[in-house]
């Protein structure tokens, strides 16, 4: 088991000393203000990280249960459970090296959505923006995600986007599923693209994000389910598909043809 801390990244057995980067010059720059947001919401976003907050004006997509995109909605109104959690597209990365280990992360205790929880190695939003919304059709949607998937590897876990193509990033499928925090304050509901990566990278954690990486082999997760709290969409996508694309990690063509198209509709978990 290999621990990567917030100043520290790990590739092929290597360890090596690396400044953590700045979490505050990572908000995007389209985000608004506190005092610019829905003066209905300004008690709920003063109640968690100020750099959280800052980004919960980026636009979700909110699709239909086809996937279809029918809008959308911000962040803050999208995981909001009195808002009544729009459901909206997601993506989640499980990075694997050429070990054939995997890249779990701890989510930071910062974030408002399911804090301090053992997740899969990236997982988050693209954006109602051109270049990550699709023209409609499911290859279109594919491709957007990958886009926004190397945006926010980057800005998560610290992985260059130079050092990824979209060749990279292996559809596997999509599940449908909704799940609240223990707060019953926030939460989920999307529509998630998960996607494999088998390359070795350097990442170096943004303390504002993760608290934690570590590389993991199949029998050390097996563990590590049974006794540490998973979020719920890792815990499924884990348990359902991830220890049968294992087997065929080495081999991309397998794997590739063990991916569908359908919509795998979990609904609460």
């Amino acid at each position: 088991l290999i621990l990567l801390p917030s100043s520290f990244f790990a590739i092929n057995n290597a360890i090596s000393l690396r400044y953590p980067l700045s979490a505050e010059n990572l908000v995007r720059t389209t985000s608004l203000p506190l005092s610019k947001m829905k003066s209905e919401h300004v008690e709920e976003l003063t109640q968690i990280d100020p750099i959280q907050a800052s980004m919960m004006s980026e636009q979700c997509i909110v699709v239909d249960q086809n996937d279809k995109i029918i809008g959308s909605k911000s962040k803050v109104e999208a995981h909001l459970c009195k808002e009544g959690l729009a459901l909206h597209r997601a993506f989640s990365i499980f990075l694997f090296d050429t070990n054939d280990r995997m890249l779990l992360q701890k989510r930071a205790h910062a974030k408002h959505t399911f804090p301090s929880l053992w997740t899969n190695s990236c997982c988050s939003h693209p954006l109602f923006v051109d270049g990550e919304m699709g023209n409609g059709f499911f290859e279109s949607s594919i491709e957007c995600t990958k886009r926004a998937a190397i945006r926010k590897l980057e800005q998560e876990i610290g992985v260059q986007s130079s050092k990824l193509s979209m060749n990279d990033l292996v559809f596997m499928t999509r599940i449908l599923y909704k799940a609240e925090s223990d707060d019953r304050i926030w939460g989920e509901h999307e529509i998630d693209y998960v996607y494999i990566i088998r390359k070795d990278l350097d990442v170096i954690p943004n303390p504002n994000e993760v608290e934690e990486l570590i590389y993991v082999d199949r029998n050390q997760l097996k563990e590590m389910m049974a006794t540490e709290k998973f979020t719920p969409w890792s815990k499924y996508i884990i348990q359902n598909f991830v220890f049968k694309w294992w087997e065929m990690i080495n081999d991309q063509q397998k794997l590739e043809a063990m991916s569908d198209k359908s919509i795998h509709h979990v609904m609460s978990c």
